[in-house]
């Protein structure tokens, strides 16, 4: 009987603290959902070993769905339009090789003007040569065209050496007026000694 009174006790204590657990579970979540959930990423701070000094981050909240999903449509965008340049390239890139692989063959049988009786005598280990010659000179156009694709990309490392590249981004900032080399001063507003005087 004292056994069944403790057990029941028991049980009844357990549900109590289950029901504690589960209301202050509920506030802590609407408490996340109010303040946490509406930021990107959430305030936090770093702090150094040795001295006292600390970095601490901003709390950035979320953008809101509107400008998601302006965002996301201006991404798709842009995506196609960047896959329509591409494939446009690649077509026209097609098209300039078939051309050039055209004009090779001209090239080769203005050379040769082969006669029908060296045409019979061709082996297809010769044929399948030439047409290999063929393939590698048109990788080689391919590949110059890519060099100069790259050598346009790439134009920035020619803008760290430009010397007036450099002297811009050194006095970058620096609002002095009439800075430029070839400004000079008007004659009415120049200063000399019996002026000043």
């Amino acid at each position: 009987m004292l056994l069944e009174r403790n057990a029941s006790k028991i049980e009844e204590t357990k549900k109590e603290v289950a029901w504690n657990i589960a209301y202050h579970t509920v506030r802590l979540d609407k408490l996340k959902n109010k303040f946490y959930d509406v930021l990107d990423f959430e305030k936090y701070t770093v702090k150094a070993m040795t001295t006292q000094s600390y970095v601490t981050t901003f709390r950035v909240p979320k953008m809101s769905e509107f400008l998601n999903k302006n965002i996301e449509q201006f991404r798709n965008l842009i995506a196609q339009e960047v896959a329509s340049k591409e494939n446009n390239d690649f077509e026209d890139d097609d098209e300039n090789l078939e051309d050039e692989k055209v004009d090779i063959l001209k090239h080769k049988t203005d050379v040769k003007k082969p006669t029908a009786a060296s045409h019979a005598h061709k082996t297809d280990a010769e044929k399948k040569r030439e047409e290999r010659k063929i393939q590698r000179e048109l990788r080689k156009k391919k590949i110059e065209k890519l060099l100069k694709k790259e050598a346009m990309v790439n134009s920035n490392e020619d803008a760290e050496r430009n010397p007036a590249i450099i002297e811009a981004k050194a006095t970058f900032g620096m609002c002095n007026l009439k800075m430029a080399h070839e400004y000079e001063v008007p004659d009415n507003q120049q200063i000399n000694f019996s002026k000043k005087r």
